[in-house]
């Protein structure tokens, strides 16, 4: 009996230490995945600002490609942890080394990556190498307009003309149409309408129209701004004025500008259809 009761009693110390050592590891493990995150993300972003220096290409292109494999590595690093941490707990050791030995990871990762939630990180490394936009450019997807702020591996966000922020789901963003105003050219027309009095001196009319067209702030030198007329009634004429933007987050406020200041001299003018 003393001889078996010491022997239960060193298999407890025995299993006892064995949970500690699991402890133990397990914990090591978790700091050295955290470390290693760390510093990945540390020497990626070092990385990034050295590439902003001395990059003669186009650096929207390559940031956003630079951004995506870096939350890809940091991604991997915490994955191949989490695995090397399930292989010290017995329960799941024979899991952990069957997919570490098989390559079933790979499979595993494929095959989830069809699907929601991992389809996003399938379709923003799509966006990435293929690029319908980059970083900084100013895209429509939907009713949704602005300029992509970030492209995360799941999400991307874009920053509105009013300031806010929108989420959007990167496989969303593959299934989607996308109008990209910058990749190839960022300045846009913008266009507004006066109603002019039917009886008006259109030669004066444009006279006048073009100065404030000339005058406004905000608008680019070329192309110039234009005047012309873009339709005719019995009440009234519709003159219409174009200038161009150096970017679409602008262009608001230069059609209210223009808009505001073609009212107010042809008020003036008493040209106004209506006034």
């Amino acid at each position: 009996m003393i001889v078996r009761r010491r022997d239960v009693a060193a298999e407890r110390e025995s299993g006892g230490s064995m949970d500690r050592d699991r402890l133990i590891t397990i914990g090591v493990v978790v700091v050295l995945v955290i470390l290693l995150s760390w510093l990945s993300e540390r020497w990626f972003r070092s990385q990034e600002r050295r590439l902003a220096e001395t990059y003669r290409g186009d650096f929207a292109s390559a940031k956003t490609r630079f951004r995506l494999v870096r939350r890809v590595v940091v991604a991997v690093v915490i994955l191949v942890g989490a695995l090397a941490a399930l292989t010290t707990i017995p329960a799941t050791q024979e899991l952990a080394r069957a997919l570490l030995a098989s390559g079933a990871v790979a499979a595993v990762v494929a095959g989830f990556a069809l699907r929601t939630p991992l389809g996003n990180v399938a379709a923003g490394l799509q966006i990435a190498f293929t690029q319908p936009f980059r970083l900084g450019d100013r895209i429509t997807v939907d009713a949704c307009s602005g300029l992509v702020e970030e492209i995360k591996l799941s999400y991307t966000v874009l920053r509105t003309d009013d300031g806010r922020r929108a989420f959007l789901p990167n496989e969303q963003l593959i299934a989607a149409p996308i109008v990209n105003a910058t990749i190839e050219d960022p300045t846009r027309a913008q266009t507004v309408t006066v109603p002019v009095a039917p009886g008006a001196d259109l030669e004066r009319v444009r006279v006048v129209l073009q100065e404030v067209a000339d005058a406004v702030p905000g608008r680019i030198a070329a192309p110039v701004p234009t005047v012309h007329v873009s339709d005719v009634t019995n009440t009234f004429v519709t003159m219409a004025i174009t200038a161009w933007v150096a970017d679409g987050g602008a262009a608001l406020q230069l059609s209210s500008d223009m808009r505001e200041s073609a009212v107010s001299a042809l008020r003036s003018e008493g040209l106004l259809a209506g006034a």
